[in-house]
């Protein structure tokens, strides 16, 4: 069982073969941070909680049902964390589409920019393109970097 925290959102995962024995470990996990966080006033909202199992092989859900107290949390087939579209079978489909959606009208800008006479310095078309679109693309390109090569296209299509 591992986690990762940031800020006040913390991700507890596991990695197993066996759906089952990996919840088993992950709701451990959930019952020890319930029980150490109200030891110190602080408690998981399980509204706020999604489980998502990654696989490419499909598998029975109830399997991998947990629960923050009481109420159950719902198995979701696409969670956002840090502005990462993660889906369930890390296709990244999802996230690339989100992504061009979101620096699309700032390569629009950059297009309109270039092709007037007042505003095509070139020094501040880059610094505009690495601050607004490139830095956008950047972020997880290690993760969504293994995507197939028709969704990274789509990204090359974007820029040129």
């Amino acid at each position: 069982m591992k986690s990762v925290v940031y800020t006040n959102d913390i991700v507890l995962y596991s990695a197993h073969a066996d759906v089952t024995f990996a919840a088993y470990l992950t709701q451990t996990a959930i019952n020890h941070l319930i029980c150490n966080g109200n030891k110190l006033g602080h408690s998981p909202s399980p509204l706020k909680s999604t489980t998502m199992v990654f696989s490419l092989r499909s598998f029975n859900y109830v399997n991998a049902t947990l629960a923050c107290g009481n109420i159950s949390i719902p198995i979701v087939d696409i969670v956002v964390y840090l502005g990462i579209t993660l889906d369930s079978k890390l296709l990244w489909i999802d996230h690339i589409n989100c992504l061009a959606s979101r620096i699309g009208p700032a390569i629009s800008f950059l297009k309109m920019l270039s092709s007037s006479d007042w505003g095509s310095d070139p020094i501040t078309m880059t610094m505009f393109y690495k601050s607004f679109i490139r830095s956008k693309i950047d972020d997880g390109s290690n993760l969504y970097g293994s995507t197939s090569h028709t969704q990274l296209s789509k990204l090359d299509r974007l820029q040129n």
